[in-house]
């Protein structure tokens, strides 16, 4: 495959994390919308964070020549140290496959009204189908959908913004506090440290698809830029009507307030974006676990069912539920990570 281009780049960065949490705007009222306007301070903040730390990644994996996502964290020639990490990252990485798998039952049971159990199923074997194709596949498929995603979460936000007036804004606190996520700040820095926590096990495959240090700042820049357009028009979507954010979907419900042909393109828009993040995912762990145990290519289809399955079976426990704990607490576990990694780049400069 040639060298991706900045913006190929970018949008494969940003697809990496635009999920079902992401694009329905749970995720973004858990992590920032909750704390009233003071979140928004946090969104940006986290964006600029995103910048830094993926361009970060990204250039330790190009400068090392590492592979392995356990070993862009652990620097040092500690084998067992290495393993738990590597198993951490894979376990949260599997957390998000799974909040995918259960964000599309509850998409398909909002939208038709069919068994949570049923969307899932049919979107883990679509899953299942598409990780076969690896990396490459995985590169042009989110370079395909996230301008799809942009464009039309763009639209929609915006219709939503006029039709419930601009001067209805409202910016209200959620009235129950997470306990994992106690202030705008922590939440801000955990959204960002478990996402690249995760993000890792994709981001370094991926960057040695590109060839130079200019690229790779352009293409980061530019996917962090893309997630911050799209999660700031959801924040003033959601804050333009305070009743979506009861239901576990917000945006769709403020979608299928406009009209009905709205509420059926955001189910789209969010399939796309669940598909997205849970194909990340999934080829991220194919990958550690290709690398560990030198899988040969007869072996993958069956590991891929097979964590689809399980994946599937895991998702039955709920979406939003899932999403205020299993995030929170990989971010805690990230930030260990991105202080090993920032590390890791420092050594690298001074080694050159």
């Amino acid at each position: 495959m040639k060298t991706l281009s900045p913006f190929k780049l970018g949008f494969t960065f940003a697809g990496c994390f635009l999920g079902a949490g992401y694009v329905s705007g749970q995720e973004l009222w858990q992590f920032f919308s909750s704390f009233g306007k003071i979140g928004y301070l946090g969104l940006v903040l986290s964006m600029v964070l995103m910048f830094i730390f993926g361009y970060i990644i990204m250039r330790v994996a190009q400068k090392s020549g590492i592979k392995e996502m356990d070993r862009i964290i652990i620097s040092q020639d500690m084998p067992g140290l290495r393993s738990i990490i590597g198993i951490l990252q894979s376990f949260f990485i599997f957390g998000i496959v799974v909040i995918m798998c259960a964000g599309t039952g509850a998409l398909i049971n909002q939208i038709f009204g069919l068994p949570a159990y049923f969307g899932s199923g049919c979107f883990a074997i679509l899953l299942a189908v598409l990780a076969c194709k690896g990396v490459t596949g995985l590169v042009n498929i989110l370079s395909t959908l996230v301008p799809l995603l942009v464009l039309c979460t763009v639209i929609i936000s915006i219709i939503a913004i006029f039709q419930n007036g601009i001067a209805n804004l409202t910016f209200p606190q959620s009235e129950t506090t997470n306990p994992l996520l106690s202030n705008w700040l922590i939440a801000a820095v955990t959204y960002v440290t478990y996402n690249l926590f995760c993000g890792i096990g994709i981001l370094t495959p991926v960057s040695h698809l590109v060839d130079n240090k200019k690229i790779t700042a352009q293409g980061v820049a530019f996917g962090s830029i893309v997630l911050w357009i799209i999660a700031t028009c959801i924040f003033f979507a959601m804050a333009s009507d305070t009743t979506s954010l009861s239901q576990e979907l917000p945006m769709l419900a403020l979608s299928c307030s406009i009209n009905n042909f709205f509420g059926y393109l955001y189910a789209v828009l969010l399939l796309c974006g669940m598909l997205g993040a849970s194909l990340s995912g999934t080829v991220a762990i194919l990958n550690y676990a290709g690398q560990k145990f030198q899988l040969n290519e007869r072996k993958r289809p069956l590991l891929i069912f097979l964590l689809v399955a399980i994946a599937w079976c895991c998702s039955l426990f709920g979406f939003g539920d899932l999403i205020s704990v299993i995030y929170p607490i990989c971010g805690y576990f990230g930030c260990f990570a991105l202080l090993m990694v920032t590390v890791h780049y420092f050594k690298l400069k001074i080694k050159n």
